[in-house]
């Protein structure tokens, strides 16, 4: 039986650190905050998931088991929330923070001292699991301009992930009901990862999407001296071909060395008029 039950469960738990390892490529590509916040979580999940795997097979002591799958849920679920504030772009609250790490200190406690284990244990557990539904309740009530019904899946899934991710079960003697207890966190988990991933992408198309006809906007009710500036990238985006008659400089060479319009600008000569149109100096593009 354990052999059986043993290869599906570690395949399981492969799987959720297959795609955690895909979020963290993804935030590495995008630079998006929620997207590290969310694939180390999964990574901390995965972990977690394979210590049930480990004392599925030798046995922990119950203390140690407990506290190590705690810290676990606890880290993870953190980390989880505070993606979900990175991704609707909220502050995340300053109690957050100060609560999980006092009830760290607690959960580390429990092998020295039973008593704190037997009082702090479901606080602990009701904590954990309201960071998680609380992640899930925000993608109801916060939304951007595009209505995704994958938000609603991910709530619901969320919120599931939530109610089973605190579960003792091999602890008890009874591994049937841990077995199963266990499929359903890594089916409900692996899923999550993969309706968040569909929103991932439908936003940023969304995003491009929405750039793309601001841009075209712009363009087609342009001036003959219009221009783009995107002062994150430190490059112009468009340049109208008639510029080189105000500044003398051709819109190529303005798209190869942007640096050579501020030169332009900085001159007593020229037109100190355009000068006004930037509200905060611009630095030299980096090479």
């Amino acid at each position: 039986m354990y052999l059986v039950t043993s290869y599906p469960m570690l395949a399981s738990t492969v799987t959720t650190l297959m795609l955690s390892i895909i979020f963290l490529i993804l935030s590495r590509q995008s630079g998006k905050n929620f997207m590290w916040f969310w694939g180390i979580s999964w990574l901390i999940y995965s972990g977690m998931f394979l210590l049930d795997f480990v004392n599925f097979q030798i046995q922990f002591h119950n203390g140690y088991y407990i506290m190590l799958r705690q810290l676990a849920a606890l880290a993870g679920s953190c980390l989880f929330l505070l993606g979900t504030y990175h991704f609707f772009q909220l502050k995340p609250p300053r109690w957050l923070l100060r609560a999980t790490l006092f009830s760290a200190v607690l959960i580390l406690a429990y092998p020295q001292f039973p008593l704190i284990r037997s009082v702090a244990l479901i606080p602990n557990v009701i904590y954990c699991s309201g960071m998680l539904i609380g992640a899930g309740c925000m993608f109801i009530s916060y939304s951007w301009t595009q209505n995704l019904p994958e938000k609603r899946m991910a709530s619901f899934f969320i919120i599931i992930w939530g109610i089973f991710i605190n579960h003792f079960g091999f602890t008890l003697q009874d591994t049937a009901l841990a077995v199963a207890t266990y499929f359903i966190g890594l089916f409900t988990v692996n899923i999550l990862i993969l309706t968040l991933i569909i929103i991932y992408f439908k936003k940023l198309r969304f995003m491009d999407i929405r750039q793309s006809t601001r841009f075209r906007l712009l363009v087609e009710n342009s001036s003959d001296s219009m221009f783009l500036y995107d002062y994150k990238r430190q490059e112009f985006e468009y340049v109208s071909p008639t510029i080189a008659n105000l500044i003398g400089v051709t819109d190529k060479q303005l798209y190869k060395m942007p640096e050579r319009f501020f030169d332009y600008v900085n001159t007593v000569e020229k037109n100190k008029e355009i000068i006004g149109i930037f509200s905060r100096p611009v630095t030299e593009p980096k090479p």
